[in-house]
């Protein structure tokens, strides 16, 4: 009896050791009209710090935010290219969002906001590699996922660059395995005499922690670190700029645990945080003089992003 119970431990434990040695290829190569739902949800905090001598009317202390998110989201294969990208359009459905603002002098209520996600459209283009390189669409100003996304400092475009892109290698993988991805943002645009800056890229670390199934489906549990550079052209508008000296940086990192069903070329959830920590010095405000004004965000955004029908 001891005997055999040895040799089915030994047999398990061989098993074990195929599964974990199982070389994959996760590409993103979905068929044309496949299309899925998604439940998001969003926390996100952040406090906006002002100093420099102009800064008196903005108050003695920091504002604060607190911002929640809760909307669903569809996404259809549209078709692919002749360089083999996808077109993928991405549709926020419904959904809400709240928004709470706190600073000193800050009358009682006022500070709160809440309302309908807006409806939006909006067309993606992704790479076999799972990299989204164009992104199309109408404008979010005004509230919604983007409007938080605006908030925490970012542009709409940046928003979807940073969180539709789920990094894929290039070859097969095995459990353990690492990769890195290096995505082009968009341009910053232009500032006085045409000139736009130096192209930004984000850069993935991902790691293939595990083969393993979830909710019925054969998928593989990703887990990925970013670092994403902030496109700070919007921070201050022309007008400000002009005839002053700026002095701007920031950046956006996310942790994300994701798990991707490799047959049908989906995610089937994804959860994870980002963090910010942007600066920006102006002096003087204009060329007729005056002071410098210094602004500072940090914040923290918890998110988990799950499917909630199967593609077509």
């Amino acid at each position: 009896m001891r005997r055999t119970a040895v040799v089915t431990a030994v047999l398990a434990i061989l098993g074990l050791l195929s599964v974990a040695a199982q070389a994959v290829v996760l590409k993103y190569a979905p068929a044309k009209g496949q299309s899925s739902n998604y439940h998001d949800v969003i926390k996100l905090a952040m406090q906006t710090s002002f100093g420099g001598t102009e800064a008196a009317d903005m108050g003695s202390g920091p504002m604060n935010m607190q911002m929640a998110y809760d909307a669903t989201t569809a996404v259809k294969v549209l078709g692919v290219d002749d360089k083999g990208n996808y077109d993928v359009e991405v549709s926020i459905v419904s959904g809400t969002y709240s928004v709470t603002m706190a600073a000193p002098g800050m009358e009682s209520g006022s500070g709160k906001d809440q309302g309908a996600v807006p409806k939006l459209r909006y067309q993606l283009k992704i790479n076999p590699r799972g990299e989204v390189i164009g992104v199309k669409g109408g404008s979010a100003r005004g509230g919604g996922a983007m409007g938080m996304a605006q908030m925490f400092g970012m542009g709409e475009q940046e928003n979807f660059f940073i969180s539709y892109t789920h990094p894929l290698p290039n070859k097969e993988v095995s459990v353990g395995d690492k990769w890195t991805s290096k995505v082009k943002l968009p341009p910053t645009p232009a500032r006085r005499g045409g000139e736009e800056a130096a192209p930004q890229y984000a850069v993935f670390t991902s790691k293939l922690v595990s083969l393993t199934t979830l909710r019925g489906r054969q998928v593989a549990k990703i887990h990925t670190d970013g670092v994403i550079p902030m496109n700070l052209g919007e921070m201050f508008s022309a007008e400000d700029l002009e005839g002053s000296k700026t002095e701007a940086g920031g950046q956006v990192t996310v942790s994300s645990d994701w798990y991707y069903d490799y047959q049908q070329s989906l995610v089937v959830q994804d959860e994870g945080t980002m963090s910010i920590q942007v600066s920006a010095t102006a002096t003087p405000l204009s060329e007729q003089g005056g002071g410098s004004f210094e602004i500072t965000m940090r914040g923290k955004a918890n998110g988990k992003s799950t499917l909630t029908e199967k593609a077509n």
